[in-house]
C-alpha cells in the first residue's frame, strides 16, 4: 500500500519576503465572456461534425472582412502562409519583391518560399512614399512592394504609397500581421494594397492560436487563394496545385468570439495607453511614439523612442530588477544582416538609416489584453524611478 504523499511546505526564507511575481512582456488573457462563449461554440462544432471549412469559418472571415474593407477575406492557416498564397493568388511569377529590412523575417521568407527573390528598402516606423520610390527606382523589375505596418501603426503616407505603386504597374502588399482594425486617412489596414495578410498568432490583437487571414479586392485572387489553401480545389473541382492550408472551425471560433468582444478591449488597451502615456509626458530618456496624424492604432503595441540606444538597455535592465521584462520590440534585428537573407543584402552596411535608428532605440512597454492595473503600476513606478546615466 502507497502511503499517501505529505504536502510540501514552503521553503524557509529566514525571514525574506517572497517576490511577487513579475510581470511579463506578454501573456494570454481571455475575459470570462469569450471563454464562455468559445466554449459553447466547441461544443457545437464537435456536435455538427463539421470540423473545417464551415460556417464559424466563414463567419470569421465576414468580421475580418469588414474590419479591413474588403470584399474578400480567406482564412488560412498561419499569418506567413498567409503572405505566401498572397503572393501567389496575385499572380506573381518569379518577380523581385521589395520589402522594408525593418521586419519580421516572415516576410521575407514568405516571398522567398513563393519563388521570389527579394530586395530591401528603408523603414523605420513606418515607411516614407519616398523611401519606396527610392527603392523602385534602384531596382525596377520590381514586381511587387511589400508594406509593413509595424506594432499595428499605418504610415501617414499609405495613400502615396498606393498611388506610386499604381503608377508603376508594382503589386502593394500589406504586411497587416499587426494591424487589424488600424487605419489611417479613413481607410482601414487591408484595404491600401491588392492583397493584405493579417496574423492570428498568440501574440497578435486577436488569436485563432495559429492561423492569418488573407484579405484582396480582387475577386479573382481571393477564389486563387481558397484553391491554394485547400489542396488547389473550389468546389470540387481541382485547378491549382495547392496545400493543406485550412483553418480549422474550433480556431475560427476562438477569433469569433474574440471580435464579438472587440470594442470592451479596446477600450480596456486604451486606458492601459493612456496611462503610458501619461507616465512618459515630459520624459527626459523617452518620447511615445504617437498614431500619425489621421490615423488609429491597432492597440497591438505600446511604442516609444529612448534618447539613445544606451539609454534603452539601461532602462531595459532597470525594468527588469523591477520585475518588468521588455520584448525584443519591432524589431531590434535588420533582415540585411541576418545570415539567411545575406544573399540578397546590399554591399553597404551603412544604408538604412532610418531602419537602424528605429531598430537601435525603440522599446515596448507590456500592453497586452489582460494587463492588470497592479501590473501597469509596477510598470510605471519602475518608469518613475529610472534615470538614465549623464
Amino acid at each position: 500500500m502507497i502511503a499517501a504523499r505529505r504536502p510540501l511546505k514552503p521553503p524557509d526564507l529566514g525571514g525574506l519576503a517572497v517576490p511577487e511575481p513579475g510581470v511579463p512582456p506578454f501573456a494570454v488573457r481571455f475575459g470570462e465572456a469569450v471563454i464562455a462563449e468559445f466554449t459553447a461554440a466547441c461544443e457545437q462544432i464537435a456536435r455538427s461534425g463539421t470540423l473545417t471549412l464551415g460556417p464559424r469559418t466563414a463567419r470569421f472571415e465576414a468580421l475580418v472582412a469588414g474590419l479591413a474593407g474588403t470584399a474578400d477575406a480567406v482564412a488560412v492557416t498561419s499569418g506567413t502562409t498567409a503572405l505566401e498564397l498572397a503572393f501567389e493568388g496575385l499572380g506573381l511569377k518569379n518577380d523581385l519583391v521589395l520589402v522594408p529590412t525593418n521586419t519580421s523575417p516572415a516576410t521575407a521568407a514568405a516571398a522567398v518560399r513563393a519563388g521570389h527573390s527579394i530586395g530591401f528598402y528603408d523603414a523605420g516606423a513606418w515607411p516614407a512614399a519616398g523611401q519606396v520610390e527610392a527603392a523602385l527606382d534602384a531596382r525596377r523589375q520590381a514586381g511587387a512592394v511589400v508594406v509593413v505596418h509595424v506594432g499595428g501603426l499605418v504610415s501617414p503616407e499609405m495613400p502615396a504609397i498606393t498611388r506610386l505603386c499604381g503608377s508603376r504597374g508594382v503589386l502593394l502588399v500589406e504586411d497587416a500581421a499587426h494591424a487589424l482594425g488600424a487605419g489611417q486617412a479613413g481607410r482601414p489596414a487591408g484595404s491600401f494594397g491588392d492583397a493584405a495578410a493579417f496574423s492570428f498568432f498568440p501574440t497578435k490583437v486577436v488569436t485563432t492560436a495559429e492561423g492569418g487571414v488573407v484579405t484582396t479586392p480582387h475577386r479573382e485572387a481571393a477564389d486563387a487563394v481558397r484553391r491554394l489553401r485547400n489542396q488547389g480545389q473550389l468546389h470540387g473541382s481541382a485547378a491549382l496545385i495547392g496545400g493543406s492550408y485550412r483553418l480549422s472551425e474550433f480556431s475560427a471560433a476562438l477569433g469569433e468570439a474574440q471580435l464579438n468582444h472587440r470594442d470592451e478591449w479596446l477600450k480596456g488597451q486604451a486606458a492601459v495607453f493612456d496611462r503610458y502615456r501619461a507616465a512618459l509626458r515630459e520624459s527626459p530618456f523617452a518620447t511615445v511614439l504617437d498614431v500619425p496624424d489621421g490615423g488609429r492604432a491597432s492597440g497591438y503595441k505600446f511604442i516609444a523612442l529612448a534618447a539613445a540606444p544606451q539609454v534603452r538597455e539601461e532602462l531595459r535592465a532597470h525594468l527588469a530588477r523591477r520585475g518588468v521584462s521588455l520584448a525584443g520590440g519591432v524589431y531590434e534585428s535588420l533582415l540585411h544582416d541576418d545570415p539567411r537573407f545575406r544573399r540578397w543584402a546590399p554591399p553597404d552596411p551603412c544604408l538604412f538609416p532610418a531602419a537602424r535608428d528605429f531598430a537601435a532605440r525603440h522599446f515596448c512597454l507590456p500592453a497586452w489584453p489582460g494587463l492588470t492595473q497592479p501590473e501597469q503600476d509596477r510598470v510605471i513606478a519602475a518608469l518613475h524611478s529610472f534615470r538614465a546615466s549623464p
